[in-house]
């Protein structure tokens, strides 16, 4: 080849790679080439991992691949998933990646939620009327009351008999978790509780007032907040109740830091539960823990829903329907996180609450991301809601009277791809006991325990 043609295709090489490395560098980086508009185009990453694995991912209404996998999408706009397994709930999310910007989505390690159960005891002249937390369950048979305990094999044989003194009726419905062998009913002020191996039945209220809050203050004695805004504390081995204050408007616990708290004139106050009894539960001013807290939200009244809880960053109050966050570090920098707020729990670093009209929503301090995670749609009579989150499952569940609705969220990944997240009904007609115990949600109808599992998780 003569010196000049050489020369030549060198050159021209040399122009045609310059040219194309841009267009290959934005390929790499996830671009799309639109060849009618010859125009570069984002596209939107998904990734899933389901278990059970082999489920099926399909993009408008067209499969696109088996988990675990991963396929591109066209981006600059909204996307609808679902994910199939045989034998279990469809998951649905709706995705979306912002305008000339290419977006991973990574639904990593999806817990499928199946929709058959399995009988786990059938009671032939036993009816079951709640699941305690803690592995209890309470049966009734002949106007009586009896308690056992059971695991994932079925209800032991040993069935332990309720001392119920004043005859009292139990009605179906969720009871609060005081502590371990500890429950308190408020629509009925009843107080359930093991002492040495013997399980006791009692009214806890009086003719002029209602207990409203209930906390264990040691293993023997309960502390009350009742409608009169007084504190009670009442002796489990005595039978004795002993006024404490007054002029209180909350009271809750937390287990870390071991304490009660308490609401008062929009101040908070807390007490150290370690070693302490009814005789040296004093509120005053050392007990003090941050003051005009509440003082443009709330009200004199008694405030039913004033909640305390840890997260790994500072500690979340509930009060009037205002969330507030206080940090570790500094307790007074603290600040009005939402308002309208109906429920709240936490994990970790997130904090999920639900809103006056039932749109869930959370916030993770580590990487300080507020998501509005969706609306749930139970009925409008449900009062009694509770909410739990299961981290083996990345799972949030929402319990009412009668159902379960459930939410996958990884709150470990930044997924700011997903616009609407998957809230499925799970269980329905059922009373479900309010968490998820080694991979099994046990529930009861009438005489039959029944449990739902997915098989698929190690």
């Amino acid at each position: 080849m003569k010196p000049g043609l050489r020369r030549f295709f060198f050159f021209a090489y040399t122009i045609f790679f310059v040219a194309l490395t841009p267009l290959l560098i934005l390929v790499s980086l996830g671009y799309d080439i639109n060849f009618e508009d010859w125009e570069l185009t984002p596209t939107l990453k998904v990734e899933v991992k389901s278990l059970p694995r082999s489920s099926e991912v399909f993009y408008s209404n067209q499969k696109v691949f088996d988990t675990p996998g991963e396929a591109k999408v066209l981006g600059d706009k909204i996307v609808d998933i679902s994910i199939r397994a045989r034998g279990f709930v469809e998951e649905e999310f709706q995705l979306w990646s912002k305008q000339r910007k290419n977006e991973a989505v990574s639904i990593d390690s999806l817990a499928m939620l199946p929709l058959e159960s399995e009988v786990l005891e059938n009671f032939d002249d036993q009816k079951a009327i709640t699941l305690f937390s803690d592995g209890f369950v309470l049966l009734k048979q002949n106007q009586e009351y009896f308690v056992s305990s059971f695991s994932f094999g079925g209800v032991e044989s040993q069935i332990n008999k309720v001392v119920n003194i004043e005859k009292k009726t139990i009605d179906k419905g969720r009871w609060e978790r005081v502590d371990n062998g500890v429950y308190f009913k408020k629509d009925q002020q009843l107080l359930m509780y093991n002492l040495k191996g013997v399980w006791y039945l009692e009214p806890i209220n009086e003719i002029d007032y209602e207990v409203e809050s209930l906390e264990l203050l040691n293993q023997t004695e309960v502390v009350f907040l009742n409608t009169r805004q007084e504190i009670w504390s009442y002796n489990l081995n005595t039978k004795l109740k002993k006024f404490v204050d007054s002029g209180y408007q909350g009271i809750d616990s937390s287990v870390v830091p071991n304490r009660i708290w308490l609401s008062k004139n929009s101040n908070i106050y807390e007490v150290n539960r370690e070693g302490v009894t009814s005789d040296d539960f004093v509120v005053d001013i050392d007990n003090l823990y941050l003051n005009h807290v509440f003082d443009s939200h709330t009200n004199p009244k008694l405030n039913l829903d004033f909640k305390a809880l840890n997260v790994s960053q500072g500690l979340v109050f509930l009060q009037d329907g205002v969330l507030v966050f206080v940090p570790d570090f500094d307790r007074q920098k603290w600040y009005v996180m939402a308002d309208k707020v109906e429920k709240v729990d936490s994990f970790g670093q997130t904090v999920f609450w639900l809103d006056d009209q039932r749109v869930l929503w959370d916030y993770n301090f580590s990487l300080r991301d507020l998501d509005r995670v969706g609306q749930i749609g139970y009925s409008g009579e449900t009062t009694d809601v509770e909410m739990e989150y299961y981290s083996p499952w990345k799972r949030l569940f929402v319990y009412t009277d009668d159902e379960v609705y459930s939410i996958w969220k990884d709150n470990g990944t930044d997924n700011e791809a997903i616009l609407q997240y998957s809230i499925v009904r799970w269980v329905n007609g059922f009373f479900c006991q309010d968490e998820i115990i080694e991979r099994n949600q046990i529930c009861i109808d009438e005489n039959l325990i029944i449990k739902y599992s997915n098989k698929n998780l190690f």
